[in-house]
């Protein structure tokens, strides 16, 4: 399932195989969308979002799903406030999730295969070949 709030993005998702999609601005009821989308339950779920994203995903957990928290964009504006919103250590529980954070700078070291990955990734969608090696720069380095 993707979610996002263009339709055109959410077309491609659909050219890239994802099997269903949510226009977040347009659900009236998020929750309920994602429960349609995923009746048995999300057993993966990549958050950048934070946010009723978050939490409308959050309540369709399935038993076992694995949540990897990449980012907070509807919460930017909060950096080193506390959370706000619902809480959902019960539901956790009873869904045997797990909760994983992923941040960039722990893969730089693998960045120059991730980069050849995504390239490859976006010339198989356009109908392309994959390339044989990336001819592109190395990355920079992270500021911190």
């Amino acid at each position: 399932m993707a979610i996002a709030g263009d339709d055109d993005k959410l077309r491609w998702c659909g050219e890239i195989g994802f099997d269903t999609a949510i226009n977040y601005k347009k659900a009236t009821d998020l929750t309920a969308a994602v429960k349609e989308s995923c009746p048995q339950g999300v057993d993966i779920f990549f958050d950048n979002t934070a946010g009723p994203i978050h939490d409308a995903v959050m309540k369709n957990l399935s038993i076992g799903a694995r949540v990897i928290i990449c980012g907070r964009v509807a919460l930017a504006g909060q950096f080193g406030k506390p959370d706000i919103g619902e809480r959902f250590m019960g539901h956790l529980i009873v869904t045997r999730a797990s909760i994983h954070g992923f941040l960039v700078f722990d893969w730089w070291h693998r960045r120059d295969e991730a980069r050849d990955a995504n390239i490859d990734g976006s010339r198989q969608c356009a109908g392309a070949p994959p390339v044989k090696s990336s001819k592109l720069p190395p990355a920079a380095p992270p500021s911190r």
